[in-house]
């Protein structure tokens, strides 16, 4: 989804462009979306996924044992998707910014 809203955009680029924003400009802006979009992501597995586990092992566990939550196993994904949404812009932007300006504007 963040790859294609990126590509998606390359009009709305070349027109940040043409008014003075620099390509700088632009990868921080990116990298703050990328930032956004992990920082929602991880809250919302945090807030939806670690009940939900609980739930879970509360309605399955038969041997009544303790539950613990599982960091190890957690951080690891929440690395990886944070990773990703912070590179996803940059190398998208890096591959869509290959036109000129004008080029770009006359894009549909």
């Amino acid at each position: 989804m963040l790859a294609a809203g990126i590509d998606g955009r390359k009009r709305e680029f070349a027109i940040l462009e043409s008014i003075g924003m620099t390509s700088k400009q632009i990868r921080a802006m990116l990298a703050w979306e990328g930032n956004f979009y992990a920082a929602v992501s991880l809250l919302g597995g945090m807030i939806i996924g670690i009940p939900f586990s609980c739930i879970v092992f509360d309605n399955l566990n038969t041997f009544d044992m303790k539950y613990q939550l599982p960091w190890q196993e957690i951080i690891v994904p929440y690395v990886i998707i944070l990773l990703v949404c912070i590179a996803t812009p940059r190398v998208v932007y890096h591959f869509t910014v290959k036109n000129s300006i004008i080029e770009g504007i006359k894009m549909e």
